[in-house]
C-alpha cells in the first residue's frame, strides 16, 4: 500500500527480496530517474517538469521508507510517510494548473497547500501518533485536489474550443487519465486500508502496481506534452465569461441577446459575412492547426471580436465552426467516384483534420454516421 499499511516487523537490517520488494525498488529507481530527465528536459514548460519532477520524487522518497522500514525495522515509519502523501494532491493540482495556464508562474503563496505535510512533519518531530486521525484527513484531502484538478481541466476545454480548430493534441485528456489512475491506487490503498489485504497474489500490492503503472504513464506522456500551445491565457479567460453570458442571452428577443456584446447587430453582420467570404474563397479550414487568432489577422479584427461574432451569430464554438466546413468538405470529397482509390483518412487529413479519431467523432456529431458508413450508403444509392 502506497500511503499508510502497516507492515511486519522485520529483523534489523534484513530486507527479504520477493515480487513486492522487487516492484517497491523498481518504483524508487524510476521515479529518480524520470524526475532527473525531466529536470534536464530543455522544452518550454520548465515549471511544468519541475512541479511533475516533484511529484516523482515524492512518491520515490515514500516508497524509499517503505523499504528502509522493512530493512531497518524503522518504527515511526507512518509518521514519516504520511508527510509525503500530503504532498501528492498540491503537486497534481499545481502541475494541471501550469499546464493550463499560460501564465502560470511558481509563487511563494503556493506553499499554503503543503500545510498539511508541515504539520505532519511537525507531529513527527515531536512524536505525536498520527495514524489514528492522519488516516481519514489525508484521503480527504487527496480526493477533493484530485477532483478539483479534473474540474479545471473539464473548465479549460471549455475556454479551448474558443480558440483551436483542433484540440486532440492540446485536451489534456493524458493528464485527466493521470488522475483517474491515481484516483485508482487510491481506492486500492483505502480498501487495503480500512477493509481487506489487496496482497493476493505473491505478497504484491495492488496499490503499489498502479503506481509503477503511473510513473511510467506519466514519463511517457508528461514528457511528449504538446510544445505548440502553452497554455490559455488570461485573455482566453476573459472572453470564456464574455462566451458564457452570450450562451444564456440566447433565451432572450432579438434585442435583448446583444446587451452582453460590445459589438452591435450590424457589426456582427458584418464581420460574419467576411469570415465567410474568407473561409469560402481561401478554404481557411484546411488548415489544421487553425486558430482564432489567425482568423482574427488575416480580418484585421480583434479575436475578441471574432469568438462573440462566432458564438452568437453561429451559436456554436469556433471549433465547432471550422469543424463544419471541414466536415462539408470532406463529404465532397468522399462521394466523388474519383476519390473511391484514396482511404477515408486521406480524405479526411485533405479536409483539415489530423487524426482519424477526431475524424470519426466529428464527423458523426454532424451527420450522425461514420464516414465508411455514409460513403458506403451514397454509392449504394
Amino acid at each position: 500500500m502506497f500511503i499508510l499499511l502497516n507492515f511486519p516487523k522485520y529483523n534489523a537490517v534484513n530486507l527479504t527480496i520477493d515480487l513486492g520488494n522487487i516492484i517497491l525498488i523498481i518504483i524508487v529507481f524510476q521515479s529518480v530517474l524520470f524526475s532527473l530527465i525531466l529536470l534536464t528536459y530543455k522544452g518550454k514548460k520548465r515549471a511544468s517538469n519541475f512541479l511533475l519532477s516533484l511529484f516523482l520524487l515524492t512518491i520515490a522518497c515514500q516508497f524509499l521508507f517503505i523499504l528502509l522500514r522493512e530493512a531497518f525495522n524503522f518504527h515511526n515509519y507512518n509518521g514519516v510517510r504520511v508527510i509525503f502523501a500530503f504532498a501528492y494532491g498540491p503537486l497534481l493540482y499545481l502541475y494541471s494548473e501550469s499546464l493550463i495556464y499560460e501564465f502560470f508562474r511558481p509563487k511563494f503563496k503556493y506553499l499554503i497547500h503543503f500545510i498539511p505535510s508541515f504539520i505532519a512533519l511537525v507531529c513527527f518531530f515531536f512524536n505525536i501518533p498520527t495514524k489514528s486521525f492522519m488516516a481519514p484527513i489525508l484521503y480527504v484531502i487527496l480526493i477533493c485536489y484530485i477532483t478539483f484538478a479534473i474540474v479545471k481541466i473539464v473548465k479549460y476545454r471549455r475556454v479551448l474550443v474558443n480558440a483551436m480548430s483542433t484540440t486532440n493534441q492540446t485536451d489534456l485528456k493524458w493528464l485527466q487519465w493521470i488522475m483517474i489512475i491515481f484516483i485508482l491506487a487510491l481506492i486500492f490503498d483505502i480498501v487495503d486500508y480500512f477493509f481487506i489485504n489487496t496482497r493476493v497474489v505473491f505478497g504484491i500490492s495492488l496499490a503499489d502496481t498502479v503506481i509503477l503503472f503511473l510513473i511510467n504513464w506519466i514519463f511517457f506522456k508528461g514528457l511528449k506534452q504538446p510544445q505548440i500551445f502553452l497554455g490559455i491565457s488570461k485573455k482566453d479567460l476573459y472572453e470564456a465569461q464574455e462566451i458564457k453570458n452570450l450562451n444564456r442571452s440566447r433565451v432572450l428577443d432579438e434585442t435583448a441577446k446583444y446587451k452582453y456584446s460590445s459589438l452591435s447587430k450590424e457589426e456582427m453582420n458584418i464581420i460574419s459575412i467576411r469570415i465567410k467570404e474568407l473561409f469560402e474563397s481561401e478554404n481557411l479550414y484546411l488548415e489544421p492547426q487553425l486558430k482564432i487568432e489567425e482568423l482574427a489577422k488575416r480580418l484585421n479584427v480583434t479575436r475578441h471580436n471574432i469568438s462573440q461574432t462566432i458564438n452568437l451569430m453561429a451559436q456554436k464554438p469556433f471549433y465547432d465552426f471550422v469543424n463544419e466546413y471541414r466536415v462539408n468538405h470532406f463529404k465532397k470529397l468522399l462521394t466523388d467516384r474519383n476519390n473511391r482509390k484514396f482511404t477515408i483518412l486521406a480524405l479526411g487529413i485533405e479536409s483539415g483534420f489530423n487524426s482519424k479519431a477526431t475524424l470519426n467523432r466529428v464527423f458523426k456529431q454532424n451527420i450522425g454516421q461514420t464516414p465508411r458508413e455514409y460513403r458506403r450508403s451514397h454509392f449504394i444509392k
